[in-house]
């Protein structure tokens, strides 16, 4: 990876390369009210410029296989809908190492890599939204890589129909602000814990929020790399990249 500044919200400097790219639309979950409190997303009529929250990422890795990436985008017209950087804890990354390695993709690969992945305790992701998404849109694009986690066996039933009922709930915001091009959601994903920050364009935080328990990293990290999810091939294969 070259050399540079990280990004002012957590990110490491972008590995050149050709971007992997993933084809459908979807979204990523989020866990609001699952073990605590949720934030309350403030009035997108007066919402304005806040500083981000801090993020600490320095327990996250820096060299091989400790980074990968995805670009999501429609099928048909090839619009891209939105980017998906993770970054992965020292543990996970060695053994992402040990497995990726001089190896080339198949599904068997990519099934280790979600093993790996599914149970890592110390992790971060972005995605930064490359054009504006309706609600309902949104949530078929959540549901269905967290229900494809659910029928691969990642996640438990309970947690697939928890999120079918709550996600328009802990959505309600963007029904009439619409997800914005420039939107930015953030995770940090640790053993017992997800925080997760949504800021909207404007520079607005309108979501700031850790949900407790071994069940929301879980289902975050199931939805994108179960088999037949919209980012396992695009993950998988920018790590392969490093090979």
């Amino acid at each position: 990876m070259t050399a540079g500044r990280r990004d002012a919200d957590g990110g490491r400097p972008r590995a050149n390369g050709a971007r992997r790219r993933a084809a459908a639309c979807a979204v990523m979950p989020l866990f609001a009210s699952w073990g605590a409190a949720a934030a309350q997303a403030p009035s997108t009529a007066t919402a304005s410029p806040t500083a981000v929250p801090a993020m600490d990422t320095t327990s996250l890795a820096s060299g091989p296989y400790s980074e990968m990436s995805a670009l999501l985008e429609k099928t048909i017209f090839k619009v891209d809908v939105l980017t998906l950087r993770i970054r992965v804890g020292r543990s996970a990354a060695a053994r992402l190492d040990r497995v990726l390695r001089g190896r080339r993709y198949s599904d068997a690969l990519a099934d280790s890599v979600a093993e790996i992945m599914v149970s890592a305790n110390d992790a971060w992701a972005r995605i930064v939204f490359e054009r504006g998404v309706r609600l309902g849109q949104f949530l078929d694009g959540v549901l269905g890589n967290v229900r494809k986690a659910w029928k691969a066996g990642l996640i438990e039933a309970a947690d697939y129909e928890r999120m079918s009922a709550m996600l328009p709930v802990w959505f309600g915001f963007l029904e009439d602000r619409r997800i914005r091009e420039g939107d930015r959601l953030l995770y940090r994903i640790r053993q017992e814990s997800l925080r997760t920050i949504y800021i909207g364009v404007e520079g607005a935080v309108l979501l700031d929020q850790t949900d407790l328990g071994a069940s929301p990293p879980r289902i975050l990290l199931g939805s994108y790399f179960a088999p037949g999810s919209d980012f396992r091939k695009a993950l998988v294969r920018s790590l392969l990249a490093e090979s």
